[in-house]
């Protein structure tokens, strides 16, 4: 009774927002509606808050597919906050951007040019043009340009913003970077616009541009690392990590398709040092997050941390973490900019606190701290050394456009196209679901899932089979392959009712999975076969007539 209507407003959208942020858009949206009738009844219809909640209410129409209520939500946030703050204010930068947006998606292109330009126009008046909002207009206009296949306009606009904000630097200190995660974002996307020049024209410029720029934004993230205290920060920047190794795979695997064939022009030298480049990429795309699970649970440990020193970084890492991921989500959101500016203020701060901490672990724990910073991998030349000539490593790697595998044995390395990641990503989608209900499948989808384990077969190891039969498997999965039993694929089609029966892949061949090559090597030394080995499974019948076999009973 003693809170005014203004207050609860307040209350009423922040909640909301909390729900949107959890992806409970329901009651998001029930709790914006009591917002705008507060609102309303204190006799503030036309604040602030109101033009906040219509911009949220918007994003929740865009969400539910409701374009058009979508639209006049955005176009009546404008409307309130051009009256409240006037046209030219600096808060309405992040609300332009946010619009042309929702321009861009719903391919009104127009429109959205319009609104950046707006805010391009607002910025102007108020910050330098090295401020990183302007990298962050520059981006979204580059996405509206290479959305409407002006992709060598596109290039045009990333790289003069990425030349102003510093990410393109030849001495690589990325020191007057502000706001690298941006930066990092338009290094990928002037990446892929490359790969899609190529795909056009064919002409292996824009192949040497797209590796130049990938090298460039791996750069960045190596500096990021380093300012943000180790290989903690790679989980944070997994998803920009990833991307930006992938990217330069699908580079890199077009880069041989440039080359005549023969050794004329030392292509066999050059595939040599390709397929090192091609290892290493796929290599470094997986251990980052490996690097961080082994400090995370052994470093302390190993060499001697204290553990008041090891739980401060853990705290300021996961702080750091909080912070980054609320930037991360209003990149799309109606939030104002002071609002991120305290967040990113608080985040600067939090670096500082980080990286004296770093220095004080470097000067007096040198021993964990060269472990934290361990970015090596090995060459394919070091897993070749440890293989057997009866085994074979698979290292798979789902990149934004393709799937590719990495045949590696004792005397060869070979590595193929196996298909388009989307029609990958949809058929482990429907073993996922099946795998959920395994004990629940009626006749019809068992069959479904028989049919499933035959096409992710032929998928991921009919093109790479020459390679690999009759020798033990070493399988190194990526993203949505880490659900995928590679033991129970079907190596071919069978019209057999009993799942019993089934042609799977452990009964032709061994099938380990690994996480990565270099956490296989660091187990080298234990990798002696004993000299008696026992596999014990129960419970089991007596043999079966003929063959040999136990028979399994049912639940074991």
């Amino acid at each position: 009774k003693n809170i005014s209507w203004s207050s609860m407003a307040v209350s009423l959208r922040n909640l909301a927002t909390c729900y949107f942020s959890l992806g409970e858009y329901g009651l998001a949206g029930e709790y914006l509606e009591q917002a705008q009738i507060a609102l309303v009844k204190s006799g503030d219809g036309e604040t602030y808050t109101m033009s906040m909640t219509y911009g949220t209410i918007a994003e929740l129409y865009k969400i539910n597919g409701d374009m058009e209520s979508a639209e006049r939500s955005f176009k009546k946030s404008l409307e309130i906050r051009m009256a409240v703050l006037g046209p030219d204010h600096p808060e309405m930068i992040r609300l332009r951007i946010n619009i042309s947006n929702f321009y861009r998606s719903v391919e009104k292109f127009q429109e959205a040019k319009e609104m950046l330009e707006d805010a391009r126009r607002i910025a102007n008046l108020y910050y330098e043009d090295t401020n990183p909002i302007f990298l962050e207009i520059d981006y979204q206009r580059a996405r509206l340009e290479f959305d409407m296949g002006s992709f060598e306009k596109a290039q045009e606009t990333l790289n003069q913003a990425l030349l102003v904000a510093g990410a393109y630097n030849d001495n690589q200190s990325y020191s007057e970077v502000a706001d690298p995660v941006m930066a990092m974002n338009a290094l990928l996307l002037n990446t892929s616009i490359s790969r899609r020049l190529f795909d056009t024209t064919g002409a292996p410029s824009h192949l040497e541009r797209g590796l130049e720029i990938s090298d460039q934004g791996i750069s960045l993230l190596e500096h990021m690392q380093s300012n943000l205290g180790g290989d903690e920060s790679a989980a944070d920047f997994h998803h920009l990590y990833y991307s930006a190794y992938t990217t330069k795979l699908d580079l890199l695997y077009r880069q041989e398709a440039t080359w005549n064939g023969s050794d004329d022009d030392g292509t066999l030298a050059k595939e040599k040092e390709w397929m090192n480049q091609v290892f290493e990429v796929m290599e470094r795309s997986r251990s980052r997050l490996a690097s961080v699970l082994l400090n995370e649970l052994e470093s302390e440990v190993s060499t001697g941390l204290p553990e008041e020193l090891f739980t401060e970084r853990r705290n300021l890492y996961q702080t750091q973490m909080e912070l980054r991921q609320k930037l991360l989500g209003m990149a799309d959101s109606t939030e104002s900019n002071s609002v991120i500016l305290q967040l990113r203020q608080q985040l600067l701060q939090n670096q500082e606190q980080m990286n004296r901490l770093q220095r004080n672990i470097a000067e007096q724990y040198p021993d964990y701290y060269a472990q934290m910073i361990n970015r090596s991998v090995p060459k394919v030349q070091d897993v070749q050394r440890e293989l057997r000539p009866d085994e074979a490593m698979v290292i798979y790697t789902i990149s934004e456009l393709n799937v590719f595998a990495l045949v590696v044995q004792k005397e060869d390395v070979q590595i193929r196209n196996l298909s388009d990641s989307k029609s990958l990503k949809a058929r482990m989608q429907v073993f996922q679901g099946l795998m959920g209900r395994l004990n629940s499948l009626d006749p019809e989808e068992q069959e479904t899932l028989r049919i499933s384990l035959e096409e992710l077969y032929e998928t991921l190891l009919t093109p790479i089979e020459e390679f690999i039969v009759g020798k033990d498997l070493l399988v190194s999965p990526d993203q949505e392959l880490h659900y995928l039993p590679f033991d129970l694929l079907l190596t071919e089609p069978s019209n057999l009712k009993n799942a019993g029966d089934w042609p799977y892949l452990i009964r032709r061949q061994s099938v380990s999975i690994i996480q990565s090559s270099k956490f296989w090597l660091m187990r080298s030394e234990e990798r002696e076969a004993p000299e008696n080995e026992f596999l014990g499974m129960a419970p089991f019948s007596d043999f079966q007539d003929g063959d040999g076999l136990m028979e399994q009973r049912s639940g074991s």
